[in-house]
């Protein structure tokens, strides 16, 4: 089945938002079974739901990523969970720059990079743009990177070629 760009686009953040949405009431807390019911009364949308829409803001609208994710905080507050102490000063001051952070805020926000990326070079550029303004840790940009590598690849059904050196 062919799809258009927009189609793809669209389908790809629905599963983007829908893998949040599932994943929410073990926000903060590990899950230790593996059969659960998918969609309960405690599934609710979190900041990376808002930091995933503002980073495809971003990317769409040719914006600033910092002054998206800030206008989407600012505009969307999430039902569940909520922003890092130290991420929530850097959202509540626009003159703020990245805060050295090696989290993992940088790679659950990163996906709209590979998907709107249309070489692997360019969604580098794209998940190194929309990382750095926050996790300029080199960690939190290679988990960025790591992440957007593994969409884009699944996205044009690349092999993953694993050796054991």
């Amino acid at each position: 089945m062919v799809t258009s760009p927009s189609t793809e686009l669209r389908l790809f953040m629905y599963g983007a938002l829908l893998g949040d949405l599932i994943g929410s009431p073990w926000e903060f807390n590990r899950i230790k079974h593996d059969r659960f019911e998918m969609f309960s009364a405690q599934c609710a949308f979190t900041d990376d739901t808002i930091m995933t829409v503002a980073v495809a803001d971003a990317l769409l609208n040719d914006v600033d990523p910092a002054t998206s994710m800030r206008a989407w905080a600012q505009r969307v507050k999430p039902q569940r969970g909520g922003y890092g102490a130290i991420f929530w000063v850097w959202l509540n001051n626009p003159d703020d720059e990245p805060y050295g952070s090696a989290g993992n805020g940088g790679a659950m926000r990163v996906s709209p990079a590979a998907m709107l990326g249309d070489t692997w070079d360019d969604v580098l550029a794209k998940a190194t743009k929309v990382t750095a303004c926050t996790h300029d840790h080199q960690i939190g940009l290679d988990a960025a990177k790591a992440t957007a590598h593994a969409i884009w690849m699944a996205k044009n059904r690349a092999m993953f070629v694993c050796s054991q050196n």
